[in-house]
Parts: structure tokens; C-alpha cells; sequence
């Protein structure tokens, strides 16, 4: 006898009412050669595999590649660097990162996430 699905696991968006974290980087790591892809994805990268299983990043890294730099016109020395960070299960992430410095944190340099709200286009962190 087939098994039917309740019209509630029909519907249920990953991070919507589900019980996880909206807060918290997700990502796909493939079942078979254990790599990390992006959430977006539907295939592996590495090995074309479909049976990819979703896990819940522990939002931290660090700097890949700037490609922005916006400082304040404040007293307050602050910047906001639009770049890409390299998270620590294995993926690249584009982020924005803010911190309180008169220069651009170098290349290298770790972070954590800070925020992942609906307005931002991008993850913020901040240096860890």
C-alpha cells in the first residue's frame, strides 16, 4: 500500500516554523564524499550526488576575499566589508563584516556570525 504524505510535510519550508534556529548559517553536506555545499544547492559538486543531508553551521571562519570597503563619516571609527568568508565545515559564505577599526581587517583574520536578519542582503559578522 503507498505511503501518503499529511499536507503539513507538503508544505514545511526548511527554517519556517519547523523548530530550527532562523539565526544559524545551514548548509548540505553530501552523504557519500562528506563535503560541504551551499544550502541553495540540489546537487554535490564534488561527486553529483542528490543525497545531500542538511546541517546547521556553527557560524564561524574567516575572511576569504574582500571586494568592498565602506568606512563612517562618525567620530566613530567603524567599517562594513563586503566580502566572503571562508566557514570552518568546508563552504564560502558572502558576508558582511562590521567591526571597529580605522582599517580593513586583513585577509585571515576570524569571525563569527552575528546576524542573519531578513533585511541584511548578506550574513553579518563580526570579528571573532
Amino acid at each position: 500500500m503507498p505511503q501518503t504524505l499529511e499536507p503539513q510535510e507538503l508544505t514545511a519550508v526548511p527554517g519556517e516554523a519547523t523548530g530550527q534556529e532562523t539565526d544559524a548559517l545551514h548548509f548540505r553536506r553530501c552523504v557519500w564524499c562528506r563535503s560541504a555545499t551551499e544550502h541553495s544547492r540540489t546537487l554535490c559538486r564534488v561527486c553529483g550526488s542528490s543525497e545531500l543531508v542538511e546541517e546547521r553551521s556553527q557560524g564561524s571562519g574567516a575572511i576569504g576575499w574582500t571586494t568592498r570597503v565602506v568606512r563612517t563619516q562618525d567620530l566613530v571609527h567603524r567599517i562594513r566589508q563586503t566580502c566572503f568568508v571562508a566557514l570552518d565545515e568546508g563552504f564560502t559564505v558572502p558576508a558582511t563584516v562590521e567591526a571597529q577599526a580605522i582599517e580593513p581587517l586583513p585577509n585571515g583574520t576570524r569571525v563569527r556570525l552575528a546576524d542573519l536578519g531578513p533585511g541584511e542582503e548578506a550574513a553579518v559578522f563580526v570579528p571573532a
